[in-house]
């Protein structure tokens, strides 16, 4: 065996060579059926899949020959690509991962927001492996009871299995936000709960915050942006409680057992988040048929992604950023198909692209930033990508502005929406509501920072007035779900149990 098969460059391997490698760690894609849409495995007898709603029938090799397994092998990664790409980064980490827990040492990583953690878990436990998955996600308010509970609930289901080689994968999120960490400690590091072993199908992971401060410009942010009035005796009693506000998250000490355990996940590096951001970008409908729109939007999420690492942190984007721009993408693009001609649904113009790319980057990005000499910043940096890619752009006065967003909130809110009467369609209305009604439709949490009198309540309830549904005033309203309203005033005597219990009588609300 030649050098380069034992020590092999996985810097120079594309993803379904390494979806190859990762399939060798177990018997999933080699003598079993698969379904096309989860990727749960069965039986080969077994044609249809009995856990998600998908009429398709499972797929298997054609025959256990290594060259029809090797088919069927890159048949799934191809499939799997569209929803998570595997790149020499993500692939040793597995590795790393997989290696701790078949060695039975606790997995405890450490990394910034939004850097991919939980996903990799996700992928590799249940697309690769095949085992079980809980997400239990830590905060201030998970109280010992909570957990005890939980993990009560998941021996049962660990002891109920009839396979002896599967195993429940438990998956701890931000751990380090409960002031209960010692018993989590027990829990991961000792294998035992309140001093009782636990059963050994169980598999423990984490996931931690980093212990860092805001940078200067953060908090001068704080200060001078968002208009609350910061009382001393409060802040201190906060420090006293261990909520420091000048950390970054707020994270609890963690105790020196499990700080031997700790994994520095790291950063994503330039390549790998421009090869997440292709690969997610495949999501957004018709995009990838314009060759020069598609790697122009790679483009400008790529240097937006940079910008506001600069001005900001490197934690204030991630790759939520680029899922929230392709929800939006779709929405859009949907929503201007709708408006033209017939003949444009199944086929839409360039302009119907360039247009829903605009204006989701507008809303991952420039609404984001607090004062209007960073927007104006912001926005001559995008202008200027644009005008090297697309110079007729530069014969259009304030393109990103007045030609893309003012239009599109003209369509939305000036020409459609009614306000009370003495209301003026200010600008920071218009912005609100067009924030608004983008974020809820597409069910992504939204949160209004401003001063007193900057139009927030307002442009809720000028929202929640036109959008009634089928009894909505307006045809493309008519077209949008009915909001309900479930109100929360919050203070500094909330509890996470009152905060849990507004989301239960929402729910209620809905019949959900």
């Amino acid at each position: 065996m030649n050098e380069q098969a034992m020590l092999p460059d996985y810097n120079t391997f594309g993803h379904s060579e390494l979806f190859l490698k990762l399939a060798s760690l177990s018997n999933k894609y080699f003598n079993k059926s698969i379904c096309s849409k989860c990727f749960d495995q069965y039986d080969l007898k077994q044609v249809k899949c009995g856990e998600c709603a998908s009429k398709d029938l499972l797929i298997r090799p054609i025959s256990f020959d290594s060259k029809d397994i090797e088919i069927f092998q890159r048949d799934i990664a191809k499939r799997l690509q569209s929803s998570y790409v595997l790149t020499p980064d993500n692939f040793i980490k597995m590795l790393l991962i997989y290696m701790r827990v078949q060695s039975g040492i606790p997995v405890l990583i450490m990394g910034e927001t939004g850097c991919g953690k939980t996903s990799l878990i996700k992928f590799l436990c249940q697309k690769i492996l095949d085992e079980d998955l809980e997400i239990f996600r830590i905060h201030a308010g998970v109280t010992a009871d909570i957990i005890i509970n939980k993990m009560n609930a998941y021996i049962k289901k660990v002891q109920a299995y009839t396979d002896e080689e599967k195993r429940l994968w438990i998956f701890f999120d931000e751990f380090n936000t409960t002031t209960n960490i010692g018993l989590l400690k027990e829990i991961m590091c000792e294998r035992t709960l309140l001093g009782e072993p636990l059963p050994n199908k169980m598999v423990f992971l984490g996931a931690c915050n980093p212990r860092r401060q805001k940078t200067a410009q953060l908090i001068q942010n704080d200060n001078a942006h968002v208009g609350l009035r910061k009382n001393r005796y409060e802040m201190q009693k906060l420090l006293w409680a261990g909520t420091d506000q000048r950390l970054l998250y707020t994270v609890v000490p963690m105790p020196e057992t499990m700080l031997e355990y700790i994994w520095d996940y790291g950063y994503l590096n330039e390549t790998t988040e421009l090869d997440y951001i292709k690969t997610m970008l495949l999501r957004c409908k018709y995009l990838s048929n314009f060759e020069v729109i598609f790697n122009l939007v790679i483009q400008l999420l790529f240097q937006s992604q940079n910008h506001f690492r600069q001005i900001e942190d490197a934690s204030s984007v991630s790759l939520r950023d680029i899922d929230r721009f392709c929800r939006l993408y779709n929405w859009f693009l949907d929503s201007i198909c709708q408006r033209g001609p017939q003949e444009n649904l199944d086929n839409p113009p360039d302009t119907y692209i360039y247009r829903a790319s605009f204006i989701a980057l507008m809303l991952c990005y420039y609404f984001r930033l607090h004062s209007d000499e960073l927007k104006d910043v912001y926005v001559k940096k995008i202008h200027t990508i644009l005008v090297e890619k697309i110079p007729s752009i530069a014969k259009v006065p304030n393109y990103l502005i007045s030609y893309i967003l003012h239009r599109e909130q003209k369509w939305l809110i000036h020409d459609r929406m009614e306000v009370p009467a003495n209301t003026a369609r200010n600008r920071a209305l218009c912005d609100n509501i067009f924030v608004l009604l983008a974020c809820i439709v597409n069910r992504i949490p939204l949160f209004l920072c401003g001063k007193p009198g900057s139009s927030k309540s307002s442009a809720v309830q000028i929202l929640m007035s036109n959008l009634k549904g089928k009894k909505s005033k307006d045809s493309y309203f008519q077209t949008l779900p009915e909001l309900v309203a479930v109100s929360f005033h919050g203070s500094q005597n909330c509890t996470s149990e009152s905060i849990i219990k507004v989301f239960e009588r929402a729910a209620k609300s809905v019949g959900v």
